[in-house]
């Protein structure tokens, strides 16, 4: 599609959006994010015109007011943030795309109102239970999420769920959102109690992993910190446990608790530059800060400590990431 009919796709759209016409005779159209020159004819106070402006075509077809004169002017009442609103799905959305009528309800403590058919999401501290009922063979399988959205189209592609309908020929329902978005633990906690409820009232369980695990995330579902503590010290390297219990590393990544758990290898890595013509050294706690400080690429620094070769006839890398006893 050529520019000019990309131009005028968007000024038409823009024309059905925006509620006070805008002059887009200086649009040179790019792409939906491109910021484009706009023009507003209403008039201030003084009789004169807003002017220009500059706005992304995405913002300005879907019908959010650019000209900052303009936004000025609006007095929010409810029913107008509550049309705005209802534009979007996510507050996060709401957020980006109608700031003002955003700002205007939060100010005036609307905006739960307003975004109350928005659908809310968990987060790694929040999961919610859902079941899958295949009902023609008396089967369930009972899991926990931060989004049952994106759980859902997951076991459409692998997993139990996937394979079970495969097996039998049958078709995956839709899931069935047994509770709110609620604390991590205790979501935990009650899909087991979901699970003995099934089982009491005879399904067959689909679930092949003991429920209580949070997510997805890992196999370690308890999330205790301290044993995660623990676990690393069989390894020498934050690279071998990444390489060897990819769980280990997922789990710490995601909960955040990289500088605790994995504080012994911080403490104990270092690289030594070491000068063989006065037999001198200086110790690094990283590669990068190696080469930071003597002006050498890093990458030619992990060359040469893993061919362990002499750099330039004179420097020598040792990397020491094993345990000290």
């Amino acid at each position: 599609m050529t520019k000019r009919l990309l131009k005028e796709d968007f000024v038409n759209k823009s024309l059905l959006k925006q509620k006070k016409k805008k002059d887009y005779s200086k649009v040179e159209y790019v792409n939906n994010h491109m910021p484009v020159c706009i023009i507003c004819h209403e008039l201030d106070e003084n009789g004169e015109e807003h002017g220009e402006f500059w706005q992304s075509p995405m913002k300005h077809q879907n019908g959010q007011e650019g000209c900052k004169k303009c936004q000025d002017k609006i007095s929010w009442t409810f029913e107008m943030c509550l049309s705005e609103a209802l534009k979007y799905k996510k507050r996060i959305d709401f957020y980006k795309n109608s700031s003002k009528a955003y700002d205007a309800a939060k100010s005036h403590k609307w905006l739960d109102k307003v975004c109350e058919h928005m659908k809310i999401w968990g987060n790694k501290y929040k999961r919610c239970i859902y079941v899958y009922e295949f009902k023609e063979l008396n089967s369930a399988y009972i899991g926990l999420t931060y989004n049952i959205n994106n759980r859902n189209k997951g076991h459409h592609t692998n997993g139990r769920v996937y394979n079970f309908s495969l097996k039998n020929n049958i078709e995956i329902p839709n899931p069935i959102q047994l509770t709110d978005y609620i604390d991590v633990e205790e979501a935990a906690k009650l899909e087991g109690e979901f699970l003995d409820k099934y089982k009491k009232e005879e399904w067959n369980i689909i679930n092949k992993v003991k429920t209580g695990q949070i997510g997805g995330y890992s196999k370690y579902g308890d999330y205790n910190k301290e044993m995660f503590i623990n676990k690393v010290k069989n390894f020498k390297s934050i690279y071998e446990i990444e390489r060897k219990d990819v769980s280990i590393y997922n789990t710490v990544m995601k909960m955040k608790w990289e500088d605790e758990v994995f504080k012994c290898f911080y403490d104990k890595r270092k690289v030594v530059l070491i000068n063989i013509e006065d037999n001198t050294h200086m110790i690094y706690k990283t590669i990068n800060d190696l080469a930071r400080e003597n002006r050498i690429n890093a990458t030619i620094v992990q060359k040469y400590i893993k061919e362990e070769k002499i750099y330039k006839n004179r420097f020598k890398f040792i990397k020491f990431l094993k345990w000290e006893n």
